[in-house]
């Protein structure tokens, strides 16, 4: 990835083919190859939305699945079906030329810690070229009732511990009247 003062927060991507990325052709494009940004987090997310910086037209494609986090998957040099087996889920947005943010019509029920946003792959008629600014995602919650039902039941070990503990200092004591 390639990042500047010139990209004002905007990301691009830029390989070995396309030079130092100036002029700003350091953009996420599919002109002679595809190039696309990894987007891998610690939870399950839905990701819903972008901003983006248009350079032409705008078609996004989406990929997702689940990698092990904390984990950099071995993609350098890979082939472009080694990265689709590991993240074999895909939908595409097609949206003419939009600068800044857009649904990209993720189902609600999607989740998952791995992203690929790309370009539009395979491409069209028309090059798709632009920067990245922003991602919107919602991560999945830690279910409420569940959280709720551990803790009563951690209470109820603790307790019944502390009483048993009691009563069996009890049974040995000695006393005297």
């Amino acid at each position: 990835m390639y990042g500047n003062p010139n990209s004002n927060g905007f990301i691009g991507v830029t390989t070995d083919a396309e030079g130092t990325g100036a002029n700003n052709t350091h953009t996420i494009d599919n002109s002679g190859q595809v190039d696309f940004v990894l987007l891998q987090f610690d939870r399950a997310v839905n990701l819903y939305g972008l901003t983006l910086d248009a350079y032409g037209d705008t078609d996004v494609s989406i990929r997702y699945g689940t990698t092990t986090y904390g984990v950099k998957p071995s993609w350098d040099n890979a082939a472009w079906s080694t990265v689709a087996s590991a993240l074999p889920n895909t939908f595409d947005n097609k949206v003419n030329n939009l600068d800044g943010y857009r649904n990209i019509g993720t189902p609600a029920n999607v989740y998952a810690n791995t992203w690929i946003v790309s370009a539009l792959f395979p491409a069209n008629s028309s090059t798709d070229a632009f920067k990245l600014q922003g991602v919107k995602f919602t991560a999945t919650a830690v279910p409420e009732p569940a959280t709720w039902a551990m803790m009563i039941i951690g209470f109820g070990v603790i307790g019944g511990a502390m009483r048993r503990r009691k009563g069996q200092a009890e049974a040995g004591a000695l006393r005297f009247a």
